[in-house]
């Protein structure tokens, strides 16, 4: 998702953007530049203070590539740059959305495959009060398009539940081990029987010529 969003990116930025740059800074964005003589009156210059009492600042702009502004290329730049700012922002979340729909057809598409109760369960929490009932629960469900409710239970306390299900993901990861290990076992067994046997071919060969040797000799 984020080479695709990334590759839109850069090709709007590229046949957009970086025209309308180059045509308002035809000189670059003037960071290579010298600074702008900056030239600051004396706090006492008593031209400098207006009726206020305030300081005035003079600026010297040596560079005349740069817009004005108010001028019709400043105003296309930034209002450029605005737009593309929304458009890929809700290029991003559009993305993101769709990915994500995506994901989630996919997981139950396969979910649909399997036939087992863990499989077509799930747990739903922070339920409203004006929810909590079975039918309603299950009309909710059944809206979403994700297949049919077989069956609604509402519990109050999941403490029980909860540590049911931690005893039983322990229990499996505890078979997974065994199995693991047996799996293992039964891999040396095999292997150090096709070794054995190998061995006793090799054996029944040897006597085999030992044996013509000597009948040859003993003829």
């Amino acid at each position: 998702m984020s080479a695709h969003l990334f590759s839109i990116m850069f090709f709007f930025a590229l046949t957009v953007l970086l025209p309308i740059n180059s045509t308002v800074f035809p000189s670059g964005d003037g960071v290579a530049k010298p600074k702008l003589q900056v030239q600051t009156r004396s706090l006492w210059d008593e031209s400098s203070i207006d009726n206020n009492g305030t300081v005035t600042q003079c600026t010297d702009l040596t560079h005349h590539d740069h817009p004005c502004v108010g001028s019709a290329k400043l105003q296309m730049f930034t209002g450029s740059y605005l737009a593309f700012t929304y458009f890929f922002t809700f290029l991003t979340l559009y993305m993101v959305n769709r990915h994500t729909r995506c994901i989630l057809r996919i997981r139950q598409d396969y979910l649909g495959t399997q036939s087992t109760i863990t499989d077509w369960t799930f747990h739903i929490t922070g339920i409203p009060k004006e929810l909590k009932d079975e039918n309603r629960i299950r009309q909710l469900v059944e809206k979403l398009n994700i297949g049919d409710v077989v069956s609604v239970t509402l519990c109050h306390n999941w403490a029980p539940v909860d540590k049911l299900v931690a005893d039983r993901s322990k229990e499996l990861r505890e078979l997974e081990r065994a199995w693991s290990v047996l799996h293992w076992k039964r891999q040396d067994i095999l292997k150090a029987k096709q070794e054995q046997a190998v061995r006793s071919t090799s054996f029944s060969v040897d006597q085999h010529d030992l044996l013509d040797i000597e009948d040859v000799t003993l003829g």
